[in-house]
């Protein structure tokens, strides 16, 4: 039997500096019927003292501690294993939530009788101190998504956003998560895997316009990772086996996502070795079947799609193009902010 409705897991990794204000979020909630499952993973700073003085005066805290850092994911994994709530969210340790995070994201769920159900966040620059607000098309807002053939979109739509990389200020029913068997399997990228997993394994799910949660960047010991873009293909590779095992009608959508992602990893790098990086990602993923889904891209995606497409068919280095990419949004978002004014 649930001893509470809703588990919070938080992995916990040398944030000292913002773990108070994220647990004091989580302690001021609306909704009180949660456990916080807080995972230490081998912390070096003050961060288990702050854990036992949270987890002393209020028994709905939960610490556990790990003899081994393996990482974020991982952590979340060993919260999962002994989560005693019907759903499941996750809150990073450096990041915090508003005071009716729970409520809202329980009301949805319930509601809807979904899966899982996504909000909206912020991103908030520590070092300017500014928030900025992220969010998807305002026209899937509200609509229990199920598997047809409409919900592609949805990741289409969401690429554009660059939406599919957090499991945060999201909650997933925890019986949908065993059925399915969805933890996160990777040490980087384990967030986007994990989403993706469960978009396609998903009988339905809600998106909410909310902004409930507050993603903290450019901090110190940020659990944001840096990767390599050797680590990046195997993640990709992780995305397309699971696709192609499970659905595979999902693959344009997988393309979809990767060529847009690849690209905007190459317009940022010196080209002598972009060359390299483009041959890598043709000769893994390029084949027959790859179809990228221009429908519901940005204006400006469906150039860089197209270029991107034209580049692996003749295999010609689309860094050297991907600039021109580059220069055309800056035209194109001046143009717009012209016309503003007009």
């Amino acid at each position: 039997m649930n001893k509470h409705i809703i588990t919070i897991i938080i992995p916990v990794y040398n944030t000292e500096q913002y773990l108070r204000e994220c647990l004091d979020s989580i302690i001021n909630q609306t909704f009180k019927d949660f456990e916080c499952i807080c995972i230490n993973d081998c912390s070096t700073d003050n961060s288990s003292t702050i854990l036992e003085e949270y987890a002393q005066k209020d028994d709905r805290f939960i610490v556990v501690k790990l003899q081994e850092n393996k990482g974020q994911g991982n952590a979340r994994n060993e919260g999962i294993k002994i989560a005693r709530g019907k759903y499941i969210t996750f809150v990073d340790s450096d990041d915090w939530v508003t005071k009716d995070y729970l409520e809202v994201l329980y009301n949805t769920i319930e509601k809807y009788n979904t899966d899982f159900v996504a909000a909206n966040f912020y991103l908030f620059n520590n070092i300017t101190r500014d928030n900025r607000k992220l969010y998807i098309n305002s026209d899937i807002f509200y609509d229990i998504l199920i598997q047809k053939e409409e919900d592609k979109k949805i990741f289409l739509k969401r690429i554009n956003r660059a939406q599919t990389s957090t499991v945060c200020a999201d909650i997933f029913n925890k019986d949908f998560l065993a059925l399915h068997k969805i933890l996160f399997d990777m040490v980087k990228f384990e967030d986007t895997l994990f989403m993706w997993k469960a978009f396609i394994r998903s009988n339905s799910f809600v998106f909410i316009k909310d902004w409930i949660y507050y993603y903290r960047i450019n901090q110190k010991n940020s659990t944001m990772s840096t990767f390599t873009f050797d680590e990046k293909l195997k993640y990709y590779n992780q995305m397309k086996l699971v696709t192609q095992k499970e659905f595979k009608k999902y693959l344009p959508c997988f393309y979809t996502y990767s060529s847009l992602s690849c690209a905007h990893i190459l317009e940022s790098v010196p080209l002598k070795k972009s060359k390299g990086m483009f041959n890598m990602y043709r000769e893994m993923f390029y084949d027959k079947d790859y179809i990228v889904d221009f429908s519901y891209a940005f204006f400006a995606n469906k150039i860089r799609l197209f270029i991107f497409m034209f580049c692996l068919k003749y295999n010609l280095n689309y860094s050297f193009f991907g600039k021109f990419c580059i220069k055309f949004k800056h035209i194109l978002f001046f143009v717009k902010k012209q016309d503003s004014y007009s």
